[in-house]
């Protein structure tokens, strides 16, 4: 393929679906100059419509060893200008011209000179086709249909919480400019094969329950040694899943996890979740492919969040222990003797009951054991310490614990002890379970069913081959026998780490 001289590129992101498609499509329509890089990874349902409108879609076209130097980047269907950014580190610099057409929250900072056409509607094809509308650019039946392809699939057949006006407008002129509906479904319906079977069987063998103020909140994971298309359009399939006010779940393949989540309410804002783990949506469903980390890590890691978020604007005064010792600073170490194991800190004021300091108890009853007695309390005044006030958030006394080794934070009103929380505490408030007991959360203790992963491949690449010969006629003796032959000891080790080995028992 010949160069071009000036180079208009739009990025899609990977395992991008028929909303990317329509969007860089519509783009096209805007700007026929604009070529459409394909990502490694696309949805079934992408590829289908690349194949009927192969006529219309080969043109516009571009393989990323046909890429120089980029004159104007689009993104389509994402605002991940990071992401655009490292695939194409190579081809863009600072004369670059960045323009968006995407319907998703903005979650990270972006270039201020970039041109953003970002909208809240149920799917970025919407954004493109008024465009196309306000420039009353000409639009063919195949036109109409390619793009009105990425709105139906967005938005559920327009039955998805994040569906707008503005999205139907856009249909309607779609279906207006000839759109056939036919096709859409033909594309669209769902083609279910034995693997995708097999992660939905996973899946609900794996649901996993968290109650989070009264909302319910289904975890649930498989495994798969290749990459499952479209599996998040089976995910209906799963009753429980329909049933939670949200779910996540995480499929891991070949090292790399992929997130899907969903949420009934705007409260559980799982675009914000899936951005603190490199990816993003909107409030109702969003992704995220996550490395390095394992299924379990990752759900640990989506329940400290859902946490955060939930309690982070709650305050200190909710959560407070209004058990406290106060004493006057005129008073004798002995005189408190008995009240020192009740609480670790104890309240010294002066003669008006404003707040002095804390001492600790475990000083104090030191000194006592040391026949040190008659001694004022007012000598073991700790005074520079960091207090709160009961109106704290959290959220704010989150930012100032993790600057200090402080543990226990008195709580003030109008200068007066009225309550101490330490550090563990706020930690847990927001990062823990610390309501299991209460039952504000819970967590099904349903037994983590063993996995089985293939590593047939792993096995023929690092052992010689008269041992696979071995092996192999060894299982078949042991099925004629009615006996299962198993790999135990370091070669399991070996094998998993994918190193040659000789170890066999």
């Amino acid at each position: 393929m010949q160069k071009e001289e000036n180079l208009q590129v739009i990025f899609i992101s990977e395992g991008a679906d028929l909303d990317a498609l329509s969007t860089a499509f519509g783009i096209t329509l805007i700007n026929p100059e604009a070529k459409i890089l394909l990502p490694d990874a696309v949805s079934s349902s992408f590829r289908l419509a690349v194949k009927r409108f192969e006529n219309k879609l080969k043109d516009k076209m571009i393989k990323i060893n046909d890429l120089k130097k980029i004159n104007v980047l689009y993104l389509a269907d994402t605002n991940n200008y990071k992401a655009a950014l490292k695939k194409l580190s190579d081809f863009i610099d600072e004369n670059t011209k960045v323009i968006i057409y995407d319907h998703h929250p903005i979650r990270s900072k972006l270039p201020k000179n970039i041109e953003k056409h970002i909208k809240k509607t149920g799917s970025a094809s919407t954004i493109v086709v008024y465009q196309l509308k306000r420039n009353k650019i000409q639009l063919s039946s195949d036109d109409a249909t390619i793009l009105i392809l990425g709105i139906y699939e967005d938005t559920g057949n327009f039955t998805y919480n994040t569906t707008t006006e503005k999205d139907l407008r856009a249909a309607a002129y779609l279906i207006e400019k000839g759109a056939d509906l036919e096709t859409v479904k033909n594309i669209i319906e769902e083609r279910i094969d034995q693997q995708q079977i097999s992660i939905i069987h996973q899946l609900v063998e794996n649901l996993q329950y968290f109650f989070l103020k009264n909302k319910k909140i289904i975890f649930s994971f498989a495994y798969s040694d290749r990459y499952i298309p479209d599996i998040s359009g089976f995910l209906h399939m799963i009753k429980p899943l329909q049933e939670a006010d949200a779910f996540f779940v995480m499929i891991n393949e070949k090292g790399k996890t992929s997130i899907i989540a969903r949420s009934k309410r705007k409260e559980i804002d799982v675009g914000k979740i899936m951005s603190y783990l490199g990816g993003g949506g909107h409030f109702a469903a969003a992704s995220a492919t996550v490395k390095g980390l394992t299924v379990q890590e990752i759900k640990n890691y989506i329940e400290s969040v859902l946490l955060s978020e939930a309690y982070k604007e709650k305050t200190i005064s909710e959560f407070m222990s209004r058990e406290i010792i106060t004493v006057n600073k005129d008073t004798q170490i002995q005189e408190i003797k008995e009240e020192l194991d009740k609480a670790p800190v104890v309240f010294v004021v002066d003669k008006k009951g404003k707040f002095l300091g804390i001492a600790l108890s475990r000083v104090l009853k030191e000194s006592l054991r040391h026949g040190i007695k008659d001694v004022k309390i007012e000598n073991f005044i700790i005074d520079s310490i960091i207090t709160f006030e009961p109106s704290t958030r959290l959220s704010e006394a989150e930012k100032t614990i993790t600057t200090s080794s402080q543990e226990y934070f008195p709580v003030l009103e109008n200068g007066k002890p009225v309550g101490v929380i330490n550090r563990t505490y706020i930690i847990k408030i927001l990062h823990g379970q610390v309501f299991d007991s209460e039952k504000d959360i819970f967590i099904s203790r349903e037994r983590i069913k063993p996995k089985f992963l293939n590593f047939e491949k792993n096995l023929r690449k690092y052992l010689p081959d008269h041992i696979i010969t071995h092996l192999e006629e060894i299982g078949k003796l042991s099925k004629k026998l009615g006996y299962s032959t198993y790999l135990v000891g370091g070669i399991v080790r070996d094998i998993v780490m994918s190193k040659k080995s000789l170890d066999i028992d």
